[in-house]
């Protein structure tokens, strides 16, 4: 069973039967814990250790638990502000300052991932606070990217049915020349079939489970 897979079977069986509803944050609050001594454990495959159970829950907790403050809780926009700063902050330093990273020791301890991930909450839960005004800018300035949003996790999930038969195709006719043409056209058509299993299934069965859910976990 794959990550995913385990998430989406244990977190509603979890949400209904944690109580009272602070053992449940407690409960996520241990994955992300768990998740950089999983990740430093001492293991001959270097995938398990990468992409282990909990190697990667802790992210996955980390934004159940940003998405339950997110829709509990209303940010101050001077807090929304710094809350963004201080993501922003994280991400590029994580991203973009390896030198840093590693004399600061993160990479050691298992932490780069758990900061990443907070950064990129923070950034999130900050931009859902901004007023409806400025969602309605920053979605007309970013609509191609706020669309492949809304479908990643398709994406995610099926880009490789487009990117293998590309990578056979380039192997008989490519060339340095037509590197921006398979770059987009693979893009493109990723993008396309996830939209397409969103629109077909994804969403359809979304609104389905969430309309028959217990009212415990669609308030979460």
């Amino acid at each position: 069973m794959c990550i995913e897979e385990l998430f989406y079977f244990g977190f509603p069986i979890l949400a209904c039967l944690a109580r009272p509803r602070l053992s449940f944050y407690l409960l996520l609050v241990a994955f992300v814990v768990a998740g950089p001594f999983a990740r430093v454990a001492k293991t001959s495959n270097d995938m398990w250790q990468d992409h282990s159970y909990l190697s990667c829950m802790g992210e996955i907790a980390i934004g159940c638990l940003s998405a339950s403050l997110a829709r509990r809780h209303t940010l101050s926009k001077p807090f929304a502000f710094v809350l963004l700063v201080v993501g922003l902050g994280l991400m590029l330093l994580i991203l973009y300052f390896r030198s840093a990273v590693r004399a600061l020791g993160l990479y050691g301890l298992g932490l780069d991932v758990t900061v990443l991930s907070c950064g990129t909450a923070a950034v999130l839960v900050a931009v859902s606070a901004l007023p409806n005004r400025a969602h309605t800018v920053a979605a007309g300035l970013l609509s191609p990217l706020c669309w492949l949003g809304r479908n990643s996790y398709e994406i995610y999930l099926s880009h490789l049915f487009v990117i293998i038969p590309a990578v056979l195709l380039w192997k008989r006719v490519g060339s340095p020349s037509l590197v921006p043409v398979f770059y987009g056209l693979v893009i493109a058509l990723s993008a396309v079939l996830g939209a397409l299993i969103a629109e077909g299934f994804s969403k359809p069965w979304s609104r389905r489970l969430r309309a028959s859910a217990p009212a415990a976990v669609r308030l979460l």
